[in-house]
């Protein structure tokens, strides 16, 4: 049997390329405030293939710029995937460098990294401490084909060009297609992720155990898991989940999950027609928002889930019908402002709501 071989990947290249170059840009908003969105720079193309992206995941690191100044570099890259289980990273910051008449950014690197329709989730890990690079040098993805992949993005195959597979799941995990992933670093060597599965199951692995039985398990739902997220806790992280059973459920992983409600220790029955969404709020260990198929956003609060703390309407154009497709809400903090980000059926923007400070 041929034994593969890999070289250095073009990621790294692009890592040493742009390692000597500095840029300095200003904010354009001169009190701070954040006003609006505005698209910056050329538009990342996708590769062909990628029709649909269902994942985005930024990364960034800072690094001495070389130059003997103190001016530091901030590496910036992009994972997107989706249809036909494609996957692709950009450089975002080389859009600075490119003049007015370049438009576009191409993929550094892309590949098929799952087999089925389509990926759920791609997700950057943190570099090693020991690592000498400031570009991503580890990611993880999850599809319907019902595993777990973690690549190595320093090497690519000499045939392939795709980053080095180094563990992919079995059915030991799922026996059928995962439709959320997310990722908690406990420290550089603890790194744990959770996945929700068509199969009705909720599952923590450990990252440097991929390829064995799960850590923990939740059978609490009685339908396709379609949204995990874990709580930003250092020691104990919650996780909330989102099934078309039509309810959202906090589990505890500490409990047994595969004993009916004993892992739960909240659960909303009905908030949303078929909930596909709930996720923390960043660095919130009660703050949670949830989403599904109508035209609402609702935010919760862990501590008192008897109602409501806020409702957002307008990221869907028509309201008081059921949708068909699924819009990701997402979190924003930034200039010490919280904000909630979504698309919505039939609207081609980004609807914006600020949270109230208190």
């Amino acid at each position: 049997e041929d034994i593969e071989e890999f070289t250095v990947s073009p990621v790294l290249d692009y890592d040493m390329a742009n390692f000597c170059k500095a840029e300095n840009r200003g904010s354009g908003n001169s009190d701070g405030q954040i006003q609006t969105l505005v698209p910056y720079g050329p538009r990342l193309v996708p590769p062909s293939g990628l029709n649909a992206i269902y994942s985005l995941h930024y990364f960034s690191s800072a690094c001495e710029n070389g130059n003997g100044d103190d001016h530091i570099d901030v590496q910036a890259w992009l994972v997107g995937a989706g249809k036909s289980g494609l996957v692709a990273l950009w450089d975002v910051r080389r859009g600075s460098s490119l003049s007015c008449h370049d438009n576009i950014i191409e993929p550094v690197i892309s590949w098929k990294s799952h087999g089925g329709r389509w990926i759920a989730d791609a997700r950057f890990l943190p570099n090693d401490a020991n690592s000498k690079t400031y570009s991503p040098n580890r990611l993880v993805t999850a599809g319907n084909d019902g595993t777990v992949c973690l690549w190595d993005l320093t090497s690519t195959s000499v045939k392939t060009c795709a980053p080095k597979l180094l563990v992919q799941t079995t059915k030991l995990l799922h026996s059928s297609g995962i439709f959320s992933m997310d990722v908690h670093v406990k420290n550089s060597t603890e790194i744990y992720v959770s996945t929700g599965s068509k199969d009705k199951t909720i599952a923590i692995s450990a990252l440097n155990r991929l390829n064995c039985d799960p850590i923990w398990r939740s059978d609490f739902h009685k339908a396709k898991v379609g949204s995990v997220s874990f709580t930003s806790a250092s020691l104990n992280p919650l996780i909330a989940s989102a099934s078309d059973d039509g309810s959202v459920a906090i589990h505890d992983s500490r409990t047994d999950g595969m004993t009916g409600k004993s892992g739960v220790v909240a659960h909303l029955d009905g908030p949303h027609y078929r909930p596909h969404t709930a996720v923390w709020k960043p660095d919130s260990n009660a703050i949670f928002m949830t989403a599904g198929l109508d035209d609402v956003i609702k935010l919760w609060d862990l501590r008192n889930t008897s109602s409501t703390i806020a409702s957002f309407h307008g990221h869907v154009p028509t309201s008081g019908k059921k949708l068909k497709r699924i819009h990701r809400p997402a979190f924003l903090d930034a200039c010490k402002e919280s904000f909630i980000l979504s698309g919505g059926e039939g609207s081609h923007c980004i609807s914006m709501f600020q949270l109230d400070s208190n």
